[in-house]
This record gives C-alpha cells, sequence and structure tokens, in this order.
C-alpha cells in the first residue's frame, strides 16, 4: 500500500549494497479470495496497472544500472553467477522457485499447500494444517491433489519454460523435437499473433519471440501456449 517509484528504487538499491547475487523483482499479488487476511488492505491504497509497470521498471533499471544482467521474466544476476551463465548458454530452467541452473526435473514440497513436480505430474499437500499434520502423524504422504501430465501437457510445459528462460521458442522445431504432430501448438501461434498485433511479442515463423521491452509481458504470452489456462474473474493476480 501507498508504494511508490522511489520505495521500489531505494529496496533495489539497497538490495544491490548488501551484495545480493541474485534478486527476485515482482510484484505484490493481491488475492484476498484466496489469501483471507488480505482483505484488511484497503485496495485503493495498492498501486493501480500504471504505477505497477512503471515501479517494476524503475526496480529494473536500478539493478541494471548497478551491473545486474536481467534473467527472464523477474530475476536479476551478477554477470559472473551461475544463473546468468545458464541464461547466455541455453541451459536456463524454471520452476515453482523461479529460475535456476539446476536441470532435475524433481522438486520436491515440504509443508502444507507446497506443491512437488516430478516428470510425470504434480501433486499437492493438504492446504489446512490440521490435515496435513493428521496424515504426517499417521505415516501417510500429506497429499491432497495431483495432476498426471499427458504428452500434450509435457510439450506445452516444455514449450512455456523455454519462451520463458530464453525468451523465444520455435514451436515448430519443438514438435519435431519432441515427436509431436506439426500443427500441435498451431492454436498457440494464433493467439500469439493477437498479441504481436499489441506489441507484446514477435513472430518470425514458426517462432515467438518477447523483446526485451515486453519482459513484463512473458507470462502473458506464455499463457497462449497453456492448453489447460482457462480466464476466470477473481482468480488470478495481475501479471504485472
Amino acid at each position: 500500500p501507498h508504494q511508490t517509484v522511489t520505495d521500489v528504487e531505494e529496496a533495489a538499491h539497497f538490495a544491490t549494497e548488501m551484495g545480493a547475487a541474485r534478486i527476485s523483482l515482482f510484484g505484490y499479488a493481491h488475492v484476498p479470495w484466496f489469501a483471507k487476511h488480505q482483505a484488511a488492505i484497503d485496495e485503493d491504497a495498492l498501486p493501480g496497472l500504471e504505477a505497477r509497470f512503471e515501479q517494476a521498471e524503475a526496480g529494473a533499471r536500478t539493478l541494471e544500472l548497478a551491473g545486474y544482467q536481467a534473467i527472464g521474466l523477474d530475476h536479476f544476476a551478477r554477470a559472473d553467477d551461475s544463473l546468468t551463465q545458464a541464461a547466455r548458454t541455453g541451459a536456463l530452467h524454471r520452476n515453482f522457485q523461479g529460475y535456476t541452473d539446476d536441470p532435475c526435473d524433481t522438486l520436491v514440497g515440504i509443508g502444507s499447500t507446497a506443491i512437488s513436480q516430478f516428470s510425470g505430474g504434480y501433486i499437492q499437500n493438504f492446504k489446512e494444517r490440521t490435515a496435513w499434520r493428521a496424515a504426517i502423524e499417521a505415516g501417510r504422504l500429506p497429499v491432497e491433489r495431483g495432476v498426471a501430465l499427458t504428452e500434450d501437457d509435457r510439450l506445452r510445459a516444455r514449450a512455456i519454460e523455454t519462451l520463458m528462460c530464453q525468451m523465444e521458442v520455435d514451436v515448430d522445431g519443438l514438435c519435431r523435437e519432441m515427436g509431436a504432430a506439426p500443427d500441435s501448438l498451431a492454436d498457440a501461434l494464433e493467439t500469439a499473433r493477437f498479441l504481436q498485433s499489441a506489441g507484446l511479442c514477435r513472430i518470425a515463423g514458426s517462432t515467438i519471440q518477447v523483446p526485451p521491452d515486453a519482459r513484463l509481458f512473458l507470462r502473458t504470452v506464455a499463457q497462449c501456449l497453456d492448453g489447460r489456462y482457462k480466464p476466470a474473474p477473481r482468480r488470478h493476480a495481475k501479471a504485472v
């Protein structure tokens, strides 16, 4: 609440002064329908969409002037950091925790609400701590639900990760690489053409590219590739 561009610049400068090797810069997610305690915050005191964009740009500018390299959507790292090296060589990955240079496709979540990622799908622990604790004390896995990935899911997940990490993805090339039908991601290209008209991405042949000045809309462009994404009111936080 009441955050300004100056506040963000000062916070970013303070982080660089502390010598952080990596910095993640992203906006506050106001989701009071999910996080009930957020209902106590006056929404009129929160920055609007234009202000959020200006603050994100100011934070990024401050970090880059301090010598940090922009990594994907919302990460920054020193030039000699392994994350920056991974971004340069195409070895960057992204999971629930953000960008990483770790190629492991398994991420084990610990605690209530935690989500675990495996090569075959995802599972989520109980959100209610009482149910989670009861399962632990009974010697059972505290898993509330899970999703098994289809071949189409795997293709789209790879496409999304590639775009999020490399700022571009050749959808036809990826289909060939993964042995999928040539038109498996044709719907994504069609949607991306609409976003191209708004200046959020560029399309060159079968390659979707997000230019540096549209970096903040990377997640919006990536949604083109998500076959399960269904917009719903009051369900998701703002993309910027």
